[in-house]
């Protein structure tokens, strides 16, 4: 999922999932629902950038490829959020 498309709430639920290390290990999955949007939470280990300057727990959502297409972007975009 592109980047520009991940909304604050999507953002939030994302900061969720990587904040509930207990629900969600290494690995998890799980799906929620923004209006019309399925979009797939994955629990992963994150390279270091910007905001961490190591290795750290991270949260990437990805999308349906079926909405990616119908959108015009690639099926194999994705895009992270991670907490501060």
């Amino acid at each position: 999922m592109p980047q520009a498309r991940v909304t604050a709430e999507m953002g939030a639920w994302a900061s969720m999932i990587v904040e509930s290390t207990a629900t969600y290990p290494m690995g998890s999955t799980t799906t929620q629902h923004f209006g019309a949007t399925e979009v797939m939470a994955r629990v992963e280990w994150h390279p270091p950038n910007e905001r961490h300057g190591f290795v750290h727990r991270g949260v990437t959502l990805y999308q349906p490829a079926v909405d990616d297409l119908a959108m015009g972007d690639s099926p194999a975009t994705l895009t992270d959020e991670t907490a501060p």
